[in-house]
């Protein structure tokens, strides 16, 4: 019966490696392309880094929401990928899978951002489904009404953390009851569960190009005229005409403390 060799044993590293000086860096420089449509493009070839970061980020600020609507923005643009008028939910769900796309969406004080990443060779298709998501969105009952819940629920959750809490009772008692940031960004449960797919076609029809802006970062080696594409997509999405909004005035401070309850909360 053979034996079978003794492994052998890698040597212990007993010194610690020596940290050379670090090598210098500064932050690349951005390719700047005006689009057809207004949009300004920004794109930053990075060799090596494959999959590719699609940006798109659009001036509507929350501040022009109609009061007793607040978190309308936000789920208008959650809703984008949700159906639109030449796919289902879950057709678009499918396309997006197939072809590696991951899609998402938020908002902020100042305005939306809808945010791809994709490998070069599947640039096109993401480009073509972000664009159709913009257009036209179809905004359906069932999804919405799921998007509604979904963002009741994370108010309740919100509102049972100590921080969120402070940062709420914060926000609450420094701006003025006149401004728009003295209402949470993603609206009440008073304001949430009232939201209906009207709303957000409302609000959806106040974006538009105007004052957007489309940055795509990664390795660009392997994409034929990557402007050419943004331009033949992006950049042919007419949308809202009116000029880029501005985020609500700032608001005055109101001096008395407060001390938000967290029952159960040492």
């Amino acid at each position: 019966m053979t034996t079978p060799p003794t492994p052998v044993r890698a040597p212990r590293v007993t010194a610690r490696p020596t940290v050379g000086p670090p090598r210098p860096w500064s932050f690349p420089t951005p390719s700047d392309t005006l689009l057809p449509n207004g949009l300004r493009l920004l794109t930053v070839d990075l060799p090596g880094q494959h999959v590719l970061s699609l940006r798109v980020a659009l001036a509507t600020p929350v501040s022009q929401e109609e009061r007793g609507t607040e978190g309308s923005t936000l789920l208008m643009v959650r809703a984008l990928d949700e159906g639109t008028e030449q796919h289902t939910d879950e057709e678009l769900a499918d396309l997006l899978e197939r072809h590696g796309v991951a899609l998402g969406a938020g908002a902020g004080e100042r305005g939306v951002h809808i945010g791809a990443e994709v490998t070069a060779r599947h640039l096109r298709v993401a480009l073509e489904l972000v664009t159709e998501c913009l257009a036209e969105p179809a905004f359906p009952a069932p999804q919405v009404a799921r998007l509604v819940r979904h963002r009741m629920t994370d108010i309740a959750h919100e509102a049972a953390d100590p921080g969120v809490r402070a940062s709420l009772e914060f926000i609450g008692t420094y701006y003025d009851q006149r401004d728009r940031p003295h209402r949470p960004l993603g609206g009440t449960l008073e304001t949430v569960r009232r939201l209906t797919p009207e709303h957000l076609r409302a609000r959806h029809a106040q974006l538009g190009p105007s004052g957007g802006t489309v940055v795509l970062v990664g390795d660009l080696s392997t994409v034929p005229d990557p402007v050419g594409l943004v331009a033949g997509s992006l950049g042919g999405w007419a949308g809202s005409t009116a000029p880029a909004g501005c985020p609500g005035r700032p608001g005055g401070v109101r001096t008395p403390p407060v001390s938000p309850s967290c029952p159960g909360r040492a």
